[in-house]
């Protein structure tokens, strides 16, 4: 059941006035007392900050994380070192500000809201069954859509016990169809929260399992969005369905997206494959300490991550680190002094 809102066109990336910004960015960062080109990725921010903003210079006045919360079915195979309750007291912490976003969001000067996705109830256990139904699938969607509120910034995670499991065999799923399910996933299952070796294995084992299941039940589907529907209705989660909606609809909107972890990049995934531009505006906040990472990075097409602090905390955490560094790309193009106005030989800016 694929809405038709979901294919539609979005708007290009440089539309005219995204084209003036670009150009008015380039030229004042030419004219800065440095190196051309000599703070690398944070150019490469300011640049695409203005781009989606469609304005020269970019501003960080909003800036707004979001955290979808649901609970996963899959854990009733023992697969996380952790029990599904503690998604909802996580939930209750992020509101009790007692977390690591709460304290990153109020540090990065980011606000902070925390969504729990039918949150009264779970997903199905996909190792036997499709994890949800096209219609709750499509609400959950909804939800993480409707969550999507104008800034300048969006920082996108999520908090779900049991989802990195869910993001190997929705990533399983999509991209290793001429491949063994034990290889692929193999690739894409790692430890998740600190799992012991023995439930590693159990845990790729489940995704193997699974990932057959959804093969034999779909032999041929007629495009790739069909079958990314399929997957994530099947294999996926409540917050990663929110979080795939959310993508789609900041892109719709041309609002800048830090991408979190690991089950945050797998809903991407699978919002590119909905939609092959769905992922232009958003940028890769860190690589996560988790098996697959790099190679799912590489996939999504978003460019490098901007950090890598062998993080796998999930919450936007690595997201609302990543902020600060957006903030200082932004300080820097806009305060630093001008080659004319310190006075500063231009040959400097040629090297």
């Amino acid at each position: 059941m694929l809405s038709h809102s979901l294919l539609s066109p979005n708007p290009p990336p440089l539309t005219p006035a995204a084209e003036r910004a670009l150009c008015q960015t380039n030229a004042r960062e030419q004219s800065l007392t440095k190196p051309a080109h000599s703070l690398g990725k944070l150019e490469r921010i300011t640049k695409h900050l203005a781009v989606w903003q469609e304005q020269s210079p970019p501003k960080l006045d909003t800036i707004h994380t979001v955290v979808f919360a649901g609970k996963h079915g899959i854990c009733q195979e023992n697969i996380s070192a952790y029990p599904p309750s503690v998604t909802e007291q996580m939930v209750a912490t992020f509101r009790n500000n007692g977390a690591a976003i709460n304290h990153l969001c109020n540090f990065a000067q980011s606000s902070l809201s925390i969504h729990p996705v039918k949150f009264s109830s779970t997903t199905q256990n996909f190792l036997h069954q499709p994890a949800m139904s096209e219609q709750t699938c499509a609400k959950a969607f909804q939800q993480g859509s409707n969550a999507v509120q104008p800034c300048n910034l969006l920082a996108v995670g999520e908090m779900g016990i049991g989802n990195t499991t869910s993001a190997a065999a929705m990533l399983t799923a999509l991209y290793c169809r001429e491949t063994p399910c034990g290889e692929s996933a193999q690739e894409w299952t790692s430890a998740g929260t600190g799992v012991s070796p023995q439930t590693l294995r159990h845990k790729r084992e489940v995704v193997e399992q699974s990932v057959r299941r959804f093969n034999d039940n779909h032999p041929s589907v007629s495009s790739r969005a069909e079958r990314a529907w399929s997957v994530l209705h099947e294999l996926g989660g409540f917050e990663l369905a929110a979080i795939t909606g959310a993508l789609l609809q900041a892109r719709a909107e041309r609002i800048p997206v830090l991408l979190d972890g690991y089950p945050c990049c797998a809903a991407a995934a699978v919002a590119k494959e909905l939609h092959p531009q769905a992922l232009e505006n958003c940028l890769i906040a860190h690589l996560p300490q988790q098996q697959g990472a790099d190679n799912l990075h590489k996939k999504l097409d978003c460019g490098t991550p901007l950090l890598q602090l062998d993080m796998r905390l999930g919450e936007a955490s690595g997201a609302a680190v990543a902020i600060l560094v957006v903030r200082a790309a932004l300080e820097c193009h806009t305060k630093m002094h001008s080659f004319d106005q310190a006075g500063v030989d231009t040959a400097l800016g040629k090297e």
